[in-house]
């Protein structure tokens, strides 16, 4: 398995092509603070379940696309946990010290994904063209990560003073449809006590702030509009956590719940591609030293 490695003056990462061309490290003031997999990573399910996903995954963050959440088997082009590209191989069409240009094409779909390290922050342009004759339903998540040096406790979140908030259960599915003003809820401030969970914000960027760390993360609200908030911190004994996996998910999304593409279609919620179309994000995470006081 090839490893590229990215610097700057601040960061380093590890780029594997051959895995949904995920970061699967990240490297800030001498700390690594991408998650890490708790496994051997064995080799991805083909149309696989969470579970097949999770024993396969090498942390950190890659793109989950064209399915995010659970499998959406009834469709043209059959989709597993997170959508066949995350965990599948990726050609390099060009690298550098600084970035890395990555291409997926298959199921009638190419996309690109090119991966910079500027100074202190990592910068991911995502594009995806359809070259079918009809129309194409998508839907995906930045899958980021943090973890491994970067979960201290206290741990508090900083999204945009307007974002709003939806609990959700383990599998992605809503409790209610009522949405809470941030500031009102318990995931203002995550500690080592709390148990797993999972929720839904709208928001368009935010800040952690974890240790002497900040990590800002800021995308297109547009492609964007919620973000899927979810916390492990070694609280699950089930399979596949095994109570191993900490780990801090901050994933922009398509969609209000996890249920993947199927449910994405029936509720309007898939963003539609038409043929010879293209439709292109980013999204940046900046990271800065934590001053005395803040």
């Amino acid at each position: 398995m090839t490893l590229y490695h990215l610097t700057s003056a601040s960061i380093q990462i590890e780029v594997l092509p051959h895995f949904g061309g995920a970061i699967s490290k990240c490297y800030f003031g001498g700390a690594q603070i991408f998650a890490i997999s708790p496994y051997s990573n064995l080799e991805p399910t083909f149309l696989g379940d969470e579970a097949d996903w999770v024993r396969a995954w090498n942390g950190g963050w890659q793109l989950a696309i064209p399915n995010a959440g659970s499998n959406s088997m009834q469709l043209p082009y059959p989709q597993g946990f997170h959508g066949n590209a995350s965990q599948d191989k990726w050609l390099v069409e060009h690298s550098s010290h600084q970035s890395i240009v990555l291409r997926w094409r298959k199921e009638e779909l190419d996309i690109s994904r090119v991966i910079r390290v500027m100074s202190n922050q990592i910068l991911v342009e995502c594009s995806v063209t359809n070259l079918g004759l009809d129309t194409r339903e998508i839907i995906a998540t930045e899958h980021l990560v943090f973890g491994d040096q970067f979960i201290q406790d206290p741990i508090t979140l900083h999204p945009d003073e307007n974002s709003e908030f939806m609990p959700l259960d383990q599998t992605g599915s809503k409790f209610s449809a009522i949405w809470q003003k941030w500031g009102s809820t318990t995931w203002e401030t995550l500690t080592n006590e709390q148990p797993a969970r999972m929720g839904v914000l709208k928001t368009f960027k935010i800040a952690l702030i974890s240790g002497k760390i900040r990590a800002t993360i800021a995308w297109d609200k547009e492609m964007f509009p919620f973000t899927w908030l979810w916390q492990e911190f070694a609280k699950s004994r089930a399979e596949p956590w095994n109570g191993l996996v900490q780990a801090l998910g901050i994933e922009p999304a398509m969609t209000d719940n996890g249920l993947g593409l199927t449910e994405a279609s029936r509720t309007g919620q898939a963003v539609r591609v038409a043929p010879a179309t293209t439709v292109t994000w980013h999204m940046s995470v900046t990271l800065e030293d934590v001053k005395g006081g803040e």
